[in-house]
């Protein structure tokens, strides 16, 4: 099962108790088109699975935001309220008390109205989710729950991927790989930064259809998807792993493109 916490409720177990424990979270810069392909691929993400989580407690910030939830309304202070539907700019996670985990959706604080809260930084609270030990992505969470797993699951495996995801870890507060300052400093691991970006598409040329037979004149892109791989012991156990999108159709051929809208909803 899962929990929406309530505004009323964060003060008490939401941001309030998880920013001091967020302090030594691993942090993560999520690129545009790597944050796309994970919220894509969280379409049909085919479990929730904590133990494959790229790290118990982490912080991945966007580098362009996520599409919102779907509009909320959110306490003011003097008893006033305001219905928003705010971009997402962060996701945050960590285990909660009690098991399960917690995963916060954050958003701008310039995207919402003067005095909407009393922060010191930037991210702000849009949605608090806790997802016990025993949760599956059914039909027992609600959709915005199911989404924030799933987008959680699928970022996890995907920025996990080495054929997807291209990482690389500089330092916070210069902007460098660690330890390339001019003059040597004391390492700080909890002040580096992954940032995380998406690997150039792999291209596939072909005049025809294999599954078809037809010829083909475009290029189209074939969408990524979901399997079990074999390793371990005698390939006895299973792994999780995306196969990457990639690009298909004769060489020089005009690509075939489409819109598409992402919402939080499956």
């Amino acid at each position: 099962m899962s929990e929406s916490l309530g505004d009323s409720t964060l003060s008490r177990v939401g941001f309030g108790w998880t920013a001091e424990r967020l302090g030594n979270a691993t942090l993560f810069w999520v690129s545009h088109e790597m944050a796309a392909l994970a919220l894509d691929a969280a379409l049909d993400v085919p479990e929730w699975s904590p133990s494959e989580l790229i790290t118990p407690t982490g912080l991945a910030c966007f580098a362009k935001p996520l599409p919102g939830p779907k509009p909320r309304t959110f306490d003011l202070p003097g008893g006033r309220t305001w219905q928003g539907n705010p971009p997402v700019w962060a996701i945050a996670w960590l285990p909660a008390p009690g098991g399960g985990t917690m995963i916060q959706l954050l958003g701008r604080l310039g995207d919402f109205p003067p005095g909407f809260a009393a922060v010191d930084g930037p991210l702000v609270e849009i949605l608090s989710i806790l997802i016990r030990p025993e949760s599956d992505l059914d039909a027992t969470l609600s959709p915005e729950a199911r989404m924030s797993a799933s987008l959680l699951m699928a970022m996890s495996v995907l920025m996990d991927t080495p054929t997807v995801a291209e990482r690389r870890t500089i330092d916070s507060r210069t902007g460098k790989a660690p330890g390339a300052e001019h003059r040597p400093r004391t390492q700080h691991p909890d002040r580096h930064v992954t940032l995380v970006d998406l690997r150039p598409v792999r291209t596939v040329v072909t005049d025809h259809d294999e599954g078809g037979g037809h010829k083909l004149t475009v290029r189209f892109m074939v969408r990524g998807h979901w399997t079990h791989q074999a390793h371990g012991p005698k390939r006895g156990l299973r792994k999780l792993i995306f196969i990457a999108p990639y690009l298909k159709g004769p060489a020089g051929a005009p690509l075939q493109a489409s819109e598409k809208v992402m919402v939080w909803r499956r």
